[in-house]
């Protein structure tokens, strides 16, 4: 295999430290651009997951309770939401204490 010549060696030497710095002003920029404009907002977007996460729980209650023969409004209603809301922190404690081994 012959060996290259000095100039293809200087501009394969120059592309790479091209891409070598362009590649760290990339980085350097989508990090400011995540710490300027994406992390303010987190608050914002876990404020709207966690009301997702209420509504999607108030509707399987509303489900299931209906399905049961519960329906909303009703004083069976709300003792079955209180007994799924029960169920559902005993699954999580048993889940969280299982990532402890």
């Amino acid at each position: 295999m012959q060996p290259l010549r000095p100039n293809v060696q200087r501009i394969i030497h120059r592309i790479y430290a091209e891409v070598h710095a362009a590649l760290w002003a990339m980085l350097c920029a989508g990090t400011v651009y995540f710490l300027v404009f994406i992390v303010p907002h987190f608050p914002e977007i876990a404020a709207k997951a966690e009301l997702q996460r209420i509504r999607d729980v108030a509707a399987e209650d509303n489900f299931y309770c209906n399905k049961w023969g519960m329906p909303e409004g009703t004083p069976r209603f709300i003792s079955c939401t209180l007994d799924l809301h029960r169920i559902r922190a005993e699954a999580e404690r048993r889940i969280s204490s299982d990532d402890l081994f």
